[in-house]
């Protein structure tokens, strides 16, 4: 097991030698959150010791709103928002992605047969160029590939299957698991050759 230490996220890569890989991305665990909701807290009371308690004043109405907006925002930080995913990738049988919340865990599979190929895919946005791991699945006649939140109108278009897309890895990172991918997985495009 190697555990390789970025940013706001912890890689960890498990090597089953021919048997495969598991490739584990998890958010660390970070206090910075919480830091403006306390102080906020601490502020708003602050401000109502301040105030005469007969009275209720429309700033005491403003706090409890921005409070109450501070609170959802925490909760859906570190309750909703995805903590870990994790690619196993098993040399003949395929990948399986799972995803892990407080809530639960989302998972996966993508078996061999449903499978063309994983790349490493660019998007231009407003200010930058971001880098994608996708996983092409294989295509029936001639159909366009569109992005899994793209809408679709027609029956013909298939999609494309992000992997990692909560974490946004930088290319190095990114490049580093499509090499293990493409090491550990046996597609069967790769045996025909």
């Amino acid at each position: 097991m190697s555990v390789i230490s970025k940013g706001h996220y912890d890689l960890i890569v498990d090597d089953y030698r021919d048997q495969g890989a598991k490739i584990t991305m998890k958010k660390k665990k970070s206090f910075v959150h919480i830091v403006p909701v306390l102080v906020f807290i601490i502020s708003g009371f602050a401000a109502f010791e301040i105030e005469d308690h007969n009275t209720f004043s429309g700033q005491e109405l403003y706090f409890g709103i921005a409070l109450a907006v501070a609170v959802l925002l925490f909760i859906f930080y570190h309750v909703i928002s995805i903590h870990s995913e994790s690619l196993l990738i098993l040399a003949s049988i395929g990948i399986t992605v799972q995803q892990s919340s407080l809530l639960g865990t989302s998972s996966r599979c993508y078996g061999l047969q449903e499978i063309q190929d994983v790349v490493i895919i660019e998007a231009v946005t407003m200010s930058k160029i971001i880098f994608q791991l996708v996983l092409l699945p294989k295509q029936k006649d001639h159909t366009c590939l569109i992005p899994e939140s793209a809408p679709s109108d027609s029956s013909s278009k298939q999609r494309l299957y992000p992997l990692f897309k909560c974490f946004r890895p930088k290319l190095k990172d990114l490049q580093m698991i499509y090499r293990h991918i493409q090491e550990k997985l046996i597609l069967p495009s790769q045996v025909n050759r």
